[in-house]
């Protein structure tokens, strides 16, 4: 779900099938299950390989990628040409509450603002963190003095309708 929109777009320019999971290594280890699948990670560098642990593990990521590069024949330097990641902007914003995201008028109407100025160039992934009191807002897209501004306009919407309250004495 969080991956580089441009990440997306070169892996089905080379014909790979995506398949997006809730955030989180136990729904992406789900997925690689039901679907019988050797592969699968997450932008925070989670990535399984199922035919050798189900948890992600550095040193196997490392020793995949390498016998990968041998066996094409390419450099690390080569491989990382292949995409250039799009600007992205990840905030966590406190709340006082976590009612359903659609039901809330200033944001829900920002929301709209921004998918329209993105209009397809980009995304909004807007969802509640779900170990702490916090909303987490991530932006992408090619123009990133864009993604500030629309930052800054979530941002607010977030502190008028889920400010969290401090309570008085």
């Amino acid at each position: 779900m969080m991956s580089n929109l441009a990440l997306e777009e070169a892996m089905r320019r080379q014909g790979i099938t995506i398949r997006k999971t809730q955030v989180g290594d136990r729904y992406i280890l789900e997925e690689l299950d039901r679907l019988a699948l050797s592969f699968g990670g997450e932008q925070s560098g989670h990535i399984i390989f199922r035919d050798y642990l189900t948890t992600g593990d550095g040193l196997i990521t490392a020793l995949q990628l390498l016998s990968l590069l041998d066996r094409e024949g390419i450099s690390l330097d080569d491989a990382a040409r292949v995409m250039e990641p799009y600007p992205q902007i990840l905030k966590t914003l406190p709340v006082g509450s976590k009612p359903p995201i659609e039901t809330l008028p200033e944001l829900s109407r920002r929301k709209a603002h921004v998918d329209s100025l993105l209009a397809g160039h980009g995304r909004l992934i807007l969802r509640y963190s779900g170990t702490e009191m916090a909303i987490r807002i991530m932006l992408e897209g090619p123009d990133a003095n864009l993604l500030d501004r629309m930052m800054q306009e979530l941002e607010e919407a977030v502190a008028i309708d889920l400010a969290p309250h401090t309570p008085t004495a």
